[in-house]
């Protein structure tokens, strides 16, 4: 489809070409496709049907997605649950925390507050067991292609239909009184489900400083390393944690015991061989999440990774499949055809764009844009992707104030934008995609570049 449109319709842009041609980009691989909303047309491409690693501009064909199969009004219900009696103060069964996928809780209050309500029904014993359900997607904790060596940052957190907090601790350091003391930390929330290792060392100010804070791979283990001094600002630092709905489990428990009550049982992931499912089920509370136009927006302006993936799943879960990567994909691979993109060979893996394994053109990005576009979608879509100086474009694109919304994507030696950009030479908006793979060189020269083709578009 891609041959016959250009066949057709393909324009000539000098500037968007001199562009191209710029040193920078010599030894690079760059796609890019313009696509002309009020004419309904191709106008320029180049490797526009080429596979690329789009990085988080993946995240607008997920947001994309999850609004084609959602609907802009689809909210996240999380449900707080009792399995069976309650007699003379003892609970004889299991309370269940029971998730959806929402990515949208932020902290940990809900808990705060779901033990509230389980102390207000006068239970001073749990016989049973905190089961957290999680089945709303695969166990799956991370997608494929995801670097060991970031899977304790916040923003490569693990995965859960039960998240919540980000599915990370944070912890603050500060520094101590004296030098030779051992610097001083927080934690949110406080739990013993991660051990703390503190060997930060406050120094006299005339020495060298610096400080390290990591999680081993494959234990709840946070070491904080290194030298700092009394001029140390706090610092607060978001850490993965490992298997994040047993997290939720844990700390809901700990939080029951805080307030007075007994729980025999351990924090456990659902598993129907264990449950009985003869006893009688109470829901005591639920949470219930904005509306999806709301959570893409956060999604799309500040490129919340564990948002894209939460809603990926969500795809396949609420349309009556596993909630698998898998079963996930097929419905992305399907919209795109859909709309008339060509899906031969793409490949996408997971809905941030973290994974190098993600492979998309340019072509099939616009193709997305302009469906969004002209859908019932639209301003929900539009809204979510950030202005100039907005989100993940703050200090880009200064003099183009709300001509232009679009979407970057950023790995090692990956820098994608696409998105929409108005043009009062000719009334027009244009959807465009612009994907740079294998550049040396600056990565602020890049997207000095990327906005001068953008600049182009307008004249």
């Amino acid at each position: 489809m891609l041959v016959i449109f250009l066949a057709v319709f393909n324009l000539s842009l000098e500037g968007v070409r001199d562009a191209l041609a710029d040193s920078i980009l010599q030894n690079a691989y760059a796609g890019v496709c313009i696509y002309s909303l009020k004419r309904d047309r191709l106008v320029y491409e180049n490797n526009g049907g080429k596979l690329f690693i789009p990085a988080s501009n993946q995240k607008i064909i997920t947001t994309a997605a999850a609004l084609y199969y959602l609907g802009g009004d689809f909210k996240y219900v999380t449900r707080l649950v009792v399995r069976g009696k309650v007699e003379a103060g003892t609970l004889t069964g299991d309370i269940i925390l029971e998730g959806s996928g929402d990515p949208s809780i932020r902290d940990c209050s809900f808990l705060e507050r779901w033990a509230d309500v389980i102390k207000t029904l006068k239970i001073h014993t749990v016989a049973g067991n905190i089961v957290v359900d999680d089945r709303a997607f695969s166990r799956e904790r991370l997608p494929e292609g995801w670097a060991w060596h970031y899977l304790d940052a916040r923003y490569a957190a693990e995965l859960s239909a039960f998240s919540f907090n980000g599915n990370t601790v944070r912890v603050t350091i500060q520094p101590a009184a004296d030098t030779g003391d051992t610097a001083q930390f927080t934690l949110y929330p406080e739990t013993k489900y991660v051990t703390v290792k503190n060997s930060l060392m406050m120094v006299d100010s005339v020495r060298k400083k610096r400080f390290n804070i990591y999680r081993e791979p494959e234990a709840n283990i946070i070491h904080i390393e290194g030298e700092i001094d009394r001029e140390f600002k706090p610092k607060t630092i978001e850490i993965a944690v490992r298997d994040p709905a047993l997290f939720g489990g844990f700390h809901f428990k700990e939080l029951l015991e805080k307030r007075g009550l007994k729980v025999y049982g351990e924090p456990k992931k659902y598993d129907a061989a264990t449950i009985d499912s003869t006893k009688v089920e109470d829901q005591l509370d639920s949470i219930i999440s904005p509306a999806l136009s709301e959570i893409i927006k956060e999604t799309n302006k500040e490129s919340k990774n564990l948002m894209a993936e939460n809603l990926l799943r969500s795809i396949g879960h609420y349309s009556g499949g596993d909630g698998s990567y898998w079963t996930s994909n097929i419905l992305v691979r399907k919209f795109i055809a859909q709309l008339g993109g060509d899906t031969t060979g793409i490949e996408p893996v997971d809905g941030s764009g973290l994974s190098r394994h993600n492979l998309v053109s340019p072509y099939n990005i616009v193709v997305v844009l302009r469906y969004m576009y002209l859908s019932g979608h639209r301003d929900k879509f539009f809204e979510s992707l950030p202005t100039s100086n907005e989100g993940t474009l703050f200090g880009r694109l200064l003099n183009l104030e709300n001509v232009v919304r679009a979407k970057t994507g950023t790995l090692r030696w990956v820098s994608c934008i696409s998105g929409y950009v108005e043009s009062p030479a000719d009334n027009d908006i244009y959807a465009f995609s612009m994907l740079f793979n294998n550049y040396a060189g600056s990565a602020k020269a890049i997207a000095k570049l990327q906005e001068r083709i953008i600049e182009e578009m307008r004249k």
